[in-house]
C-alpha cells in the first residue's frame, strides 16, 4: 500500500494522507496529482480514486462495465491526467511489468475509456 503525502507550505513540512477506500482496494502508487486538491490514483483491482479535497476522503470513479474490462484486462501500470477529464492509462499484461502494453484514453474523467494503442 502507497502512502500519499501532502504539504501545505510549499514543501517544508509533509503529512500523511490515508486514502480512505474500502479494503479490499489498497491504493497503488499509481497515480497522478492535478492540484493541491486533486488527486487521482488507482488500486489492485484497477480501479481508480479520485480526491477534491487534498486527500482527506477518496472517491471510487464509477467506470462502464465494457471500459472496466477493457481496462481490467491488465494491471494499469501508468495513470496520468491533464485535466480532471482527460487522462490515459496503460495497462501491463500478465506479471511482466515489460510485457505487452495497451493505452487508453478518457476524457470523461475515467468513466469511459478507450483504447489508443496496443
Amino acid at each position: 500500500m502507497a502512502d500519499f503525502l501532502r504539504t501545505t507550505d510549499g514543501g517544508s513540512t509533509w503529512s500523511v494522507v490515508f486514502p480512505t477506500v474500502p479494503p479490499p482496494s489498497y491504493v497503488t502508487g499509481n497515480g497522478d496529482v492535478l492540484n493541491a486538491e486533486t488527486a487521482l490514483a488507482t488500486d489492485v483491482e484497477g480501479n481508480i480514486h479520485r480526491t477534491t479535497n487534498g486527500g482527506l476522503s477518496w472517491q471510487t470513479i464509477s467506470v462502464g462495465r465494457a471500459s472496466k474490462r477493457l481496462v481490467q484486462q491488465g494491471a494499469i501500470g501508468y495513470l496520468s491526467f491533464s485535466t480532471p477529464n482527460v487522462g490515459w492509462a496503460v495497462t501491463i499484461s500478465g506479471s511482466n511489468a515489460h510485457g505487452p502494453q495497451t493505452l487508453y484514453l478518457t476524457t470523461d474523467g475515467g468513466h469511459s475509456w478507450t483504447e489508443v494503442a496496443k
